[in-house]
């Protein structure tokens, strides 16, 4: 799935799975495949792999929606039964990580019944669990420096549309708790001018009102915000402790950032503009489709890359049309680091991309090319 690109240790992980369609498949062999042609038993355990791979640590959540159309709490225990058999050789049990719901030590879901809301007793012992994990994590009880915690307030300011003044409400917040902790001389000092000063260039230089959000900046924007937020000037964008806020803030999830000479400039602060960049390309074009399919100009290399997976550099800028030529380069490059397409040379003087989630199942007839260069990631579970 894309999203594990975004997936952070110690984050709290929910995945979800329909709780009528696993019974469906388990006991009576009724498969409910869904968009994607995966089966309930395949798209919950596709998703329990890829958590695994992609985070070494925090809660799991496994919450099955969908209880209304199954009320027997034999039926129920029976999906838990089989659930818990699947997952016995893929780590999850064995990591500790798995949250159970607080009123059972039995059950390895929540079930949830989608048409009470509130009224659902299994959605309120949700909540609770959930709020109650959140409290008790390792992330909850990290002792934070003040001025990074403001700096995590204003850079998420960004990323929301906004009527009024970005920044007011964040400082506001930030300098509520800074009151009381021993650390608050240092962080009086922060001038809540110069941070809205800070976020009114940033927008100024993207071109953006303070009504709308900004789903990336660069990373010479965050020194700006960084600046602002702790009073300590810095010479570059190398500076040691800058650099640790950075990658701290991309720990926490505040930001996604590459610490790649192609990508590090670049900062992003929604992972669902990200998301939607890659969509463009990677989809299936019969469930997924989009204005741009009707008056593509390349046709060829449109089939290409959804019937064989060959993405040509020449279909890029109109798939990705919407964006700017900036934006389009670094998508590119976020997908060869994350792996979503890999080079290849289609003939001897042609080259592009293969895009493996858009392969084929048999692989198609191509020309003999000189073998190139390649590599194998394997995921194992001890």
């Amino acid at each position: 799935p894309l999203v594990t690109m975004f997936l952070r240790n110690r984050s709290i992980i929910i995945i979800f799975a329909k709780l009528n369609d696993l019974l469906d498949q388990l006991r009576y062999g009724k498969v409910n495949g869904g968009d994607n042609n995966l089966s309930a038993v395949e798209e919950l355990l596709i998703w329990v792999d890829a958590v695994m791979s992609a985070t070494q640590s925090g809660p799991i959540m496994l919450v099955f929606t969908h209880a209304d159309q199954v009320p027997l709490s034999r039926d129920q225990q029976y999906v838990a039964a089989e659930v818990d058999r699947l997952l016995q050789n893929r780590g999850l049990l064995s990591s500790q990580r798995l949250v159970r719901p607080t009123n059972s030590c039995q059950s390895l879901f929540f079930a949830v019944d989608n048409t009470r809301g509130m009224r659902d007793p299994g959605l309120r012992i949700l909540r609770a669990t959930l709020q109650r994990t959140a409290e008790d994590s390792e992330a909850a009880k990290q002792l934070v420096p003040l001025p990074l915690r403001l700096l995590q307030d204003v850079v998420g300011s960004l990323c929301r549309a906004s009527g009024g003044d970005a920044s007011s409400g964040a400082v506001g917040i930030s300098r509520g708790a800074a009151g009381a902790t021993s650390a608050s001389a240092q962080f009086r000092a922060v001038d809540s001018a110069a941070i809205e000063k800070a976020i009114s260039n940033i927008r100024q230089r993207h071109c953006v009102s303070s009504s709308s959000a900004l789903p990336h900046i660069e990373l010479s924007d965050l020194a700006e915000l960084y600046m602002a937020c702790t009073t300590r000037r810095i010479r570059s964008l190398s500076d040691r402790e800058f650099r640790v806020y950075v990658d701290f803030l991309h720990l926490l999830g505040a930001i996604t950032h590459f610490n790649t000479p192609e990508l590090d400039s670049l900062v992003v602060i929604d992972c669902g503009w990200l998301l939607k960049a890659i969509t463009l390309i990677i989809r299936e074009p019969k469930l997924h489709q989009l204005p741009v399919d009707k008056d593509i100009r390349l046709k060829h290399e449109f089939t290409e890359l959804y019937q064989r997976g060959l993405l040509y550099p020449a279909i890029v800028p109109d798939l990705l049309r919407g964006l700017t030529d900036v934006e389009q380069m670094r998508i590119m490059h976020v997908m060869l680091q994350t792996g979503f397409i890999i080079p290849h040379r289609f003939a001897a003087d042609q080259s592009g991309f293969l895009v493996p989630s858009l392969l084929p199942p048999v692989l198609p007839d191509q020309e003999q090319v000189p073998d190139l260069p390649y590599k194998v990631y394997l995921a194992l579970y001890t």
